[in-house]
C-alpha cells in the first residue's frame, strides 16, 4: 500500500525534483508555488504560475547539459553574480562548438572591474573559441544574471561597452551599433524572466532598465 506524499515536509528542490518526475499532480504543484510564495521579497503572479512546470523543464534541461560539462549548477549560483556564456550553451547537443565574443570577454572584463563576481566560460574551464570578427555589431552571448542586485551596475558597464563601440564605429564612418543578447534572471535560484534580444541600443538599454525597476516594485 502507498503512503501518501506529505508535500508540506518536504524543501524547494525536493518538490521541484518530485514535479519533474509527476508533471500532473497539482498538490505538489501548488505545495511548489506556495513555498516559492512564502519566500522573502518574492511575488509570484498568475502568469509566473502557470510558467512553472516549463521553467522547472527548462531547469532540469540546463542542468543536464551543464552537468556533461562538469558544472555544478549550484555552486556558481552561490558563488557568482553574473555569468557571460556563449549563446549557445542552452543547447545540448554534444558536438557543437562553443564561441566566446570578443564583445563577452570585454564585458567580463569591465564586470570584474567594477567588483562584481562574473565568470565567463575561461573562468568555469569549459573549452570555448574565441571569436575575433570585427563587427558593428555587439555579441554578448549569453547573461545570467543571478543577483539582481547587480543590474544597475551591469547597466552602467554595458553603457561603457556601447560608447567604446559607437566610438570606434564612428570612426569607420558606420551606422551605430545593434546588440544581441540572452539574458537570464534569476531569482532564489529559479529563472524568474528571460529576453533573446537582437535590436537597437536604446531598445536593449530599456529591457535592463525594466529588469531593474522590477527589482525595485519587489522591495
Amino acid at each position: 500500500m502507498n503512503h501518501p506524499t506529505n508535500f508540506q515536509t518536504m524543501n524547494e528542490s525536493e518538490l521541484r525534483a518530485y514535479i519533474l518526475a509527476h508533471r500532473d499532480n497539482t498538490k505538489a504543484f501548488y505545495a511548489l508555488a506556495d513555498c516559492l510564495k512564502s519566500k522573502p521579497g518574492r511575488n509570484l503572479s498568475e502568469g509566473d504560475l502557470d510558467r512553472l512546470p516549463e521553467i522547472l523543464a527548462e531547469i532540469k534541461q540546463e542542468n543536464q547539459y551543464l552537468s556533461q560539462l562538469d558544472i555544478n549548477l549550484e555552486n556558481i549560483k552561490n558563488k557568482y553574480q553574473i555569468l557571460i556564456l556563449p549563446s549557445k550553451i542552452n543547447n545540448s547537443q554534444e558536438d557543437l562548438e562553443l564561441i566566446d565574443t570578443d564583445d563577452a570577454i570585454y564585458l567580463t572584463k569591465l564586470l570584474k572591474l567594477e567588483q562584481l563576481s562574473c565568470a565567463n566560460s575561461y573562468d568555469l574551464g569549459l573549452e570555448a573559441k574565441v571569436s575575433n570578427l570585427r563587427s558593428v555589431e555587439i555579441k554578448l552571448g549569453l547573461i545570467w544574471i543571478l543577483d539582481k542586485a547587480c543590474i544597475p551596475i551591469l547597466i552602467v558597464v554595458i553603457v561603457r561597452l556601447i560608447g567604446d563601440k559607437i566610438s570606434q564605429s564612428n570612426k569607420n564612418n558606420q551606422n551605430s551599433p545593434q546588440i544581441q543578447a540572452e539574458l537570464k534572471i534569476f531569482d532564489n535560484k529559479i529563472e524568474s524572466g528571460s529576453v533573446n534580444y537582437h535590436g537597437d541600443v536604446d531598445g536593449f538599454l530599456k529591457v535592463l532598465e525594466g529588469f531593474k525597476n522590477d527589482k525595485k516594485e519587489q522591495k
